[in-house]
């Protein structure tokens, strides 16, 4: 696909650009414009292929109150929460590795107040049972990060 030459003789803006779409059937290549894209859409295709909905794992809400304390906004602690305590039965496994997210003031507050965060999460799992207390904080990236990494 990077071997195309661009097409046409409008404003860059305007020409077909090389995006590989990814979708969940197969569809041939095209050339999009890049006003056709979204780039949002496209980085999250893969991922949405190989997520399940958390179920509420015990202790969930008890860790978002905690962070509803840090002056979080009462979403976004369910959100670290599930992420966190959040329960996948497909993969038998307890919280997530990370957290992607577009929201900036989430992803910005975590960062601000991870030290803290941290300190209190290990605080409240050394308190649990197996297999809570073995728990790790889930990281909390943007998509703008990963697709600067990319």
């Amino acid at each position: 696909m990077g071997d195309w030459p661009p097409i046409g003789d409008d404003p860059l803006p305007e020409r077909p650009t090389d995006i590989l779409k990814v979708w969940s059937e197969r569809e041939p290549v095209c050339r999009m414009r890049p006003d056709e894209c979204n780039p949002t859409i496209l980085f999250a295709a893969p991922f949405l292929a190989e997520t399940s909905p958390l179920q509420k794992g015990r202790y969930l809400r008890r860790w978002a109150r905690r962070l509803h304390e840090l002056a979080f906004a009462p979403e976004d602690a369910i959100v670290v929460a599930y992420g966190s305590f959040g329960i996948d039965e497909r993969l038998s496994s307890i919280g997530v590795e990370a957290i992607v997210t577009n929201d900036l003031k989430l992803a910005t507050h975590f960062h601000a107040q991870q030290a803290e965060i941290t300190r209190r999460f290990h605080d409240m799992i050394a308190q649990l049972p197996t297999p809570y207390a073995a728990l790790t904080l889930p990281a909390v990236v943007t998509t703008a990060s990963i697709l600067a990494q990319a």
